[in-house]
């Protein structure tokens, strides 16, 4: 949603890593005093306090990190087509909402994820989909089972 005030900079930043990534737009919507949603500023640390005392019942997140798997496979291996397919399946999966957010890795081919699934396995599944692992030419290197940072919520 775009929103005049936030883009001026006169909208309190706060931490996003506090909300998952559906709710981020509004919250930022929310929080400016000339938008609609201005009400939401207002109930925004009764949310957090209220989702803090409260057990974690949402999907799961998972940090995956991959790496292709260029010592045993040579750069021609890595096709414009088969690159072009995996682009396509990462879209598909960013667009059903599993695979939440994605990054190119700097220091080797490969990429890091993050996943928003009910359960690993279902995250396994969404990794073995994808056309170059299909092709055994990625390893994951790990997969992180990731819980909420706890040191924003108020002190007990």
């Amino acid at each position: 949603m775009y929103c005049p005030e936030w883009n001026r900079g006169k909208v309190d930043r706060f931490k996003p890593l506090l909300l998952s990534n559906h709710f981020v737009s509004a919250v930022y919507a929310g929080l400016c005093k000339g938008c609609a949603l201005s009400r939401f500023r207002d109930n925004y640390s009764a949310t957090i306090l209220l989702a803090s005392r409260q057990p974690y019942n949402r999907p799961m997140q998972f940090l995956s990190i991959s790496r292709r798997r260029i010592d045993q496979f040579p750069p021609e291996a890595f096709t414009v087509a088969l690159v072009n397919a995996e682009a396509a399946r990462v879209r598909a999966l960013y667009a059903s909402g599993l695979l939440r957010q994605v990054w190119k890795r700097s220091d080797m081919p490969g990429a890091a994820i993050i996943w928003e699934a009910g359960d690993e396995a279902e995250v396994r599944a969404a990794l073995a989909s994808l056309p170059i692992a299909e092709a055994g030419m990625l390893e994951v290197v790990a997969l992180i089972p990731l819980e909420p940072y706890p040191g924003f919520a108020p002190p007990v």
